[in-house]
C-alpha cells in the first residue's frame, strides 16, 4: 500500500510540475519581421533595345497638403500630386537632384511616370489618363510625353512608408515622331506622402 502512494505522489508531482511550466509564459523574444528584399528601390526597363536601370531620386523637401512637408530621400519615389490634376507620380533617375514638378533638369536622366492612381490594377497611358516621359540630359534625345502608349500593372501598393511594385511596357514617342520600344519595365520604389504643387 505504502508502495502505490509512493507513486501516486511522484506522479502527481512530475504531473504538477510539468503543468507549472507549461503555464509559464515564453522570454523567448518574439521573431524579427523579415527584412525588406534588397531589390527595393529601382526601375528598371529596356529602351530601343537597351537595358536601363535607375536607382536615384529626388532630393530635398517638397510642401504638402496642409502646409506639411515631404522629404525625399534620393532614392525612385512615388507619392500623389496634388496639382491641376491629381495624379500618382512615379519618379526615378541616373542621379539625385532637388524635387521639381517635373524633375528634368536638376537629375542626370530620368523617367516620369503619371497614373489616375497608384491603387493595385493595370492603367493604359494615355487612355486612363496620366503620362510618361524620359529623357537624358547633355545631348541626348528627350523622348516626351506625346504619341506614347505605356501600360502600367500595379501589382502592390504598401501605403506611406511602404513600396509602389509592378511593371510596365509600350512605346514612348519624341514629339510624335520616332517612337522607340520600352520593354521589360518594372520598379519597386518608396511611397511618400501627398504632394501638392505650390
Amino acid at each position: 500500500m505504502r508502495k502505490i502512494r509512493t507513486g501516486a505522489l511522484l506522479f502527481t508531482l512530475v504531473v504538477s510540475t510539468a503543468l507549472l511550466f507549461s503555464c509559464v509564459p515564453s522570454t523567448d523574444p518574439a521573431p524579427e519581421p523579415d527584412p525588406l528584399p534588397s531589390d527595393h528601390d529601382y526601375v528598371s526597363f529596356t529602351i530601343d533595345g537597351s537595358a536601363v536601370s535607375l536607382k536615384a531620386g529626388p532630393t530635398g523637401t517638397a510642401s504638402g497638403p496642409s502646409s506639411s512637408t515631404v522629404t525625399f530621400g534620393g532614392t525612385p519615389a512615388a507619392f500623389q500630386y496634388v496639382g491641376t490634376s491629381t495624379t500618382f507620380r512615379l519618379l526615378a533617375a541616373l542621379s539625385s537632384g532637388t524635387y521639381s514638378p517635373n524633375f528634368a533638369t536638376d537629375a542626370s536622366g530620368r523617367i516620369l511616370i503619371e497614373i489616375p492612381s497608384g491603387s493595385v490594377g493595370t492603367y493604359v497611358i494615355p487612355t486612363d489618363g496620366g503620362s510618361a516621359s524620359y529623357d537624358f540630359v547633355g545631348g541626348n534625345p528627350k523622348i516626351a510625353s506625346t504619341g506614347h502608349t505605356i501600360t502600367v500593372w500595379i501589382t502592390k501598393n504598401g501605403g506611406v512608408g511602404g513600396y509602389l511594385e509592378g511593371t510596365f511596357s509600350g512605346t514612348l514617342t519624341i514629339l510624335g515622331t520616332d517612337s522607340y520600344s520600352v520593354t521589360g519595365g518594372s520598379f519597386s520604389v518608396k511611397i511618400y506622402a501627398d504632394v501638392t504643387s505650390s
